[in-house]
């Protein structure tokens, strides 16, 4: 028999609504560095739902219960409810790719 896949319970999902990629403020309609646009291959206003493993719904619990959302409902936001910077994502990544395959 060749190898199983375990199957693991999602308890939580979640349901993502649009993305606003950077493009820089001279190349979007807006004048703004990010345009936001629904979501790929889906009609306007249509949700993608996303299994959220238990481990994930317990650390994002912990983060919405201290740093709540920003005023538009992202999860992650810079000082002052702005978007995040790729350097800042970079860097968050960097560290947490340290501590997780160290």
């Amino acid at each position: 028999m060749l190898g199983r896949r375990r199957c693991r319970r999602t308890v939580g999902r979640l349901l993502l609504t649009g993305n606003a990629p950077r493009a820089g403020s001279a190349w979007t309609d807006s004048g703004n560095a990010h345009d936001e646009r629904h979501l790929k291959h889906r009609a306007k206003k249509i949700t993608r739902p996303v299994p959220v493993p238990p481990e994930l719904v317990t650390l994002l619990g912990a983060h919405l219960h201290v740093y709540g959302t920003a005023a538009d409902g992202r999860l992650f936001y810079g000082r002052h409810g702005a978007m995040l910077s790729e350097s800042v994502y970079g860097r968050i990544w960097q560290q947490a790719r340290r501590a997780a395959l160290s």
